[in-house]
């Protein structure tokens, strides 16, 4: 059996429009249980941004992937990575995530 062609699964272009930097050298970073991907070099309200990318489940209420939220920050390119843990605070028995952001301007 050969193994199956990479396919694109979805086009998200909205919070890279307008970017003035391309992003084919910046990485992206899954969080932990696969359900973010935190997206350098985003572009919102002039400013550098990263575009966090919440998996969807397919359905009408929440599309393939949704692209609402961003960490604004800064006015150089910018870098992100979750942690590859999820994190419990003492004494809470929900779990959380943490992603660190950074740009070139620091």
């Amino acid at each position: 059996a050969s193994p199956r062609a990479a396919q694109v699964e979805a086009q998200i272009e909205r919070p890279f429009l307008n970017s003035p930097d391309p992003t084919f050298f910046l990485r992206l970073s899954w969080s932990p249980e696969g359900q973010y991907i935190a997206a350098a070099n985003a572009w919102h309200q002039n400013r550098y941004a990263v575009a966090l990318l919440l998996r969807g489940s397919g359905t009408e209420q929440r599309p393939e992937w949704e692209s609402d939220q961003n960490f604004i920050i800064h006015q150089a390119a910018v870098a992100a990575a979750f942690n590859p843990h999820m994190l419990r605070r003492a004494g809470s028995s929900s779990l959380t995530l943490a992603c660190a952001v950074g740009g070139a301007d620091c």
